[in-house]
């Protein structure tokens, strides 16, 4: 290498691009361009620029070499190691959201068979059970004291009239539109 170009702007790529009628010919790697009407134009231009580029680097005594080639490939370096990071962290949640969801469905499996009191597979024997539990409630010896049915009850009024106007606002999302609309 010459004395002027101690960190080898001689030895990067050209690329040459058509831009509608022009040309533009370019060192990314130290974002170099030049603008011109023809390929040999543009290549001038960017010669001349790279020559005063080579002096200004001489006279401000820059002599490490690997700053600036290093910077062109950390970007690429820096997007590699993100795309990684965020793939591991992708994976785990996927991981995690697999792994709680199969506990769920078991724990649902395991509430929906003790309501039930059978295999949730064998659908006889489901509502087998349930006309089992529901003989069982209908006993008179199951009956629940009276005074404790009527707190029981005083206790849903009040719920219902809390809740009533919020039902009779929600209430038009399950009543279909009138036919002329």
């Amino acid at each position: 290498m010459s004395g002027t170009d101690r960190l080898g702007i001689d030895k990067l790529d050209i690329v040459i691009r058509h831009a509608g009628s022009k040309v533009v010919a370019g060192i990314p790697q130290i974002a170099l361009y030049a603008t011109a009407e023809t390929v040999a134009d543009a290549l001038q231009i960017l010669e001349r620029k790279k020559n005063e580029t080579k002096n200004d680097i001489a006279a401000a005594g820059i002599v490490d070499p690997v700053s600036v080639a290093a910077g062109a490939g950390l970007a690429a370096e820096s997007i590699g190691r993100f795309a990684i990071k965020a793939g591991i962290v992708a994976v785990m949640m996927l991981f995690v959201l697999a792994v709680s969801g199969a506990l769920l469905a078991n724990r649902i499996e395991s509430v929906g068979r003790g309501i039930v009191g059978a295999d949730l597979s064998d659908g006889r024997q489901v509502w087998v059970n349930l006309e089992n539990n529901l003989e069982k409630l209908a006993l008179p010896a199951n009956d629940m004291p009276e005074e404790r049915k009527q707190k029981l009850l005083s206790n849903i009024r009040v719920v219902v009239n809390r809740l009533r106007p919020f039902v009779a606002e929600i209430a038009p999302l399950f009543t279909p539109p009138p036919a002329g609309r």
